[in-house]
């Protein structure tokens, strides 16, 4: 994979490669453009790049230079750009994740253009003389942000075009820009929208055949990637349309100790076992949330979303040497509702929102100032009610609203920021095809109802075992019989982890995860910081212990800051 950094101003952009360097042997490649440079960040060995025709290294047309990341799906397409005006005249049709930026000099332009759901994140700053862009945010300086980190409050991301960095935004869905670079403006044309259609439920065939294409066309580019294999509904998917297509890659499991006594690995090594796939197993370590490797997720995400004890947080560590993954985000997205209750913006604002009395508000509003708290309440609802005006106050609307800010800013930064370090992600449904089938599901049929339809009708040999989404089990017309043992075990952990002591007594102890020793590190209280409170911390620390909530709401604080100043291990492992 490739990071992007480029500068008008006439900075030199290795600082901001350095900054995005995640230090296993990537390299750059720099050209000056103008008055400034632009360069790319990328693996010095990656065939995946050679094969997609984006790299490794920055793209020379001519005269013309362009950078690329992410991993658009069209070689033959991108072996016809002739100059870097092709880029928002070719790409928007183009599936797959990816920004690109090209520089024309001829023209003194610069054109950039995103994927169609703008995945693949690219930011920019830019005042009336000089403009910045990179693949992360920690290429620019850091000031916090009060409507960015108001939504981390209250959404655990980011919404909108916003950042946790002040200053810093990211182009949006499906979006062109073309830059003339003696007067740079950022004003982006969008060029997909949502299908404008009535509620409908797609045919299977419908919404499996462009699956079916986007994989072959992963697949050509990563031939020997490896699928995750959990108990949910997304890799099962993938696997069934794998094993269709007379694939039979390696498959890779993660241990679930900490929910229902390990129900989701179990049911991966059966959905493994029918599919004839050999699956190894991984176990994060039970200190992991001390460790290195969760301060490298935590660098890789760029602070962007509370990740302490999550699940997902765990698997980045596992992917080193692996050519490619083959990753679900999107199924997830368009095959069932995810943090999407039924009953329009207001239904979700109650159910999916922390209110004010949250003991995350309440701690914010415990240890920073009072200025920055106030400004991230109302920074953050203005910066909200602007976001939900541009939908229909529906399910339909709620639905595009979940994918353009929680599916792009919370879940879609696992492949395309965080596992991007370590391998090739290969997200499957980066379809145009695909969106336009789905997007008239209504949102009964996206309760799952469609979804189980589907793997009966077309996977029922995976099928058999009941989905784990979320500790909560689904049980298809195939897997009763499985169903009743799993909702069994499902029972026993409910019962084992309400009841402690009868749990000790019968060795049936639920695992959970040690608090983590970085949230005691001297630093996090100790550090002067303007947005905080001093004297309320310093209180505190004569108090002894940190409440829970403070105590977590001040590590991701630091964590971020430390991330993008460039010291977020150097701070919290000094002697690493």
């Amino acid at each position: 994979m490739q990071k992007i950094a480029l500068d008008l101003s006439g900075t030199s952009v290795a600082d901001m490669l350095r900054a995005q360097d995640p230090g296993d042997g990537w390299v750059t490649d720099i050209e000056a453009i103008g008055r400034g440079q632009i360069g790319v960040l990328h693996r010095r060995d990656d065939p995946a790049m050679v094969r997609a025709g984006i790299g490794p290294g920055l793209k020379r047309l001519g005269d013309d230079i362009i950078a690329f990341s992410g991993l658009p799906l069209d070689p033959a397409r991108i072996a016809s750009l002739s100059c870097a005006r092709d880029l928002v005249t070719m790409m928007p049709d183009c599936d797959g994740y990816f920004a690109a930026v090209g520089w024309s000099a001829a023209e003194k332009r610069l054109y950039v253009v995103g994927d169609f759901l703008g995945l693949q994140p690219l930011y920019y700053q830019i005042d009336a003389n000089s403009l910045r862009l990179a693949t992360e945010t920690k290429a620019f300086p850091y000031t916090p942000d009060p409507a960015g980190w108001g939504a981390w409050m209250a959404c655990q991301y980011v919404i909108g075009d916003r950042t946790l960095n002040r200053g810093v935004a990211r182009l949006g869905v499906g979006s062109t820009v073309v830059i003339d670079a003696d007067r740079p403006r950022w004003e982006p044309r969008r060029y997909w929208h949502w299908p404008q259609v009535a509620p409908q439920t797609p045919d299977l065939d419908a919404v499996l055949e462009p699956l079916r294409r986007n994989l072959a066309d992963y697949a050509a580019i990563v031939p020997d990637a490896t699928v995750l294999v959990s108990g949910g509904f997304d890799s099962r998917l993938i696997v069934g349309l794998l094993a269709e297509s007379g694939r039979h890659p390696p498959a890779m499991g993660m241990t679930h100790r900490n929910q229902n006594f390990d129900m989701d690995h179990s049911l991966a090594k059966k959905v493994a076992s029918a599919a004839g796939l050999k699956l190894a197993v991984t176990n994060p370590a039970d200190d992991f949330f001390s460790t290195r490797a969760y301060l490298d997720y935590v660098w890789a995400n760029e602070g962007a979303t509370p990740s302490l004890y999550l699940y997902i947080s765990q698997l980045q560590q596992f992917l080193g040497g692996l050519p490619g993954i083959w990753e679900g985000l999107i199924p997830a997205h368009t095959l069932r509702n995810v943090h999407q209750p039924a009953g329009g913006f207001a239904a979700m604002r109650r159910e999916e929102f922390l209110p004010e009395d949250h003991p995350y508000w309440q701690a914010a509003k415990q240890i920073m100032q009072p200025a920055f708290y106030g400004a991230m309440r109302n920074d953050f609802l203005a910066l909200l009610d602007r976001t939900v005006a541009a939908h229909d106050d529906n399910d339909t609307g709620t639905w595009q609203w979940i994918v353009e800010n929680r599916m792009r800013n919370r879940t879609g930064p696992n492949p395309a920021k965080v596992y991007a370090q370590k391998t090739t992600p290969l997200i499957l449904g980066t379809s145009q095809a695909l969106w336009q089938a789905v997007a008239p599901m209504p949102h009964d049929e996206r309760n799952y109802r469609f979804y189980l339809r589907l793997m009966d009708a077309t996977f029922p040999k995976l099928a058999r075992y009941p989905f784990d989404s979320a500790g909560e089990l689904f049980v298809g017309r195939h897997a009763r019989l499985w169903g009743i043992y799993y909702k069994a075990h499902q029972c026993f952990s409910n019962t084992m982890f309400a009841r402690p002591k009868i749990a000790k007594l019968l060795g049936a102890e639920p695992f959970v995860w040690p608090a983590s020793r970085f949230l005691e590190a001297p630093a996090i209280l100790d550090e002067d910081d303007p947005c905080l409170n001093m004297d309320a911390l310093r209180a505190l620390r004569r108090q002894g212990s940190l409440p829970k909530s403070i105590a977590r709401l001040l590590f991701h604080w630091r964590a971020a800051r430390w991330v993008h100043e460039g010291r977020l291990h150097a701070t919290l492992i000094p002697n690493a």
